[in-house]
């Protein structure tokens, strides 16, 4: 049961995610399509309809986004411009962004992670 409850938690969290995405002026449909993905796995879940198969290809996509975003990641975490995440975007910066952008990638990778080894004991 409590599994069931952290399903739709994360189904929520996710939407909103989502929902703040639309308010985001560099945001693209893309984000917004992928917390609304992964909101809806959550939910699936929470309704005990789990899809390895899906969550598979969805974990290997994010996976793939963050080994394309990591660089930047590191970027941001060696430099010396005393930049932190609250930082502006700005052309001088680029990888700040993508470093949020890997950051979100991680967190969808951790709750797809969770509801892949929670699979067994939810279909039961």
């Amino acid at each position: 049961m409590v599994q069931k409850i952290l399903f739709f938690v994360l189904a929520g969290l996710f939407a909103l995610f989502g929902y703040f995405q639309l308010n985001d002026p560099t945001g693209s449909m893309l984000w917004l399509v992928m917390y609304l993905g992964i909101a809806g796995i959550c939910l699936m879940a929470g309704l005990g309809r789990i899809y390895n198969w899906l969550q598979l290809g969805v974990m290997a996509g994010l996976l793939i986004g963050i080994v394309m975003l990591f660089p930047s990641l590191i970027t941001f975490f060696t430099n010396d411009d005393g930049i932190g995440f609250a930082q502006t975007m700005s052309n001088d910066y680029p990888y700040i962004e993508e470093a949020r952008e890997c950051g979100g990638l991680i967190i969808c990778l951790l709750a797809m992670y969770f509801v892949y080894t929670q699979r067994d004991k939810n279909q039961g």
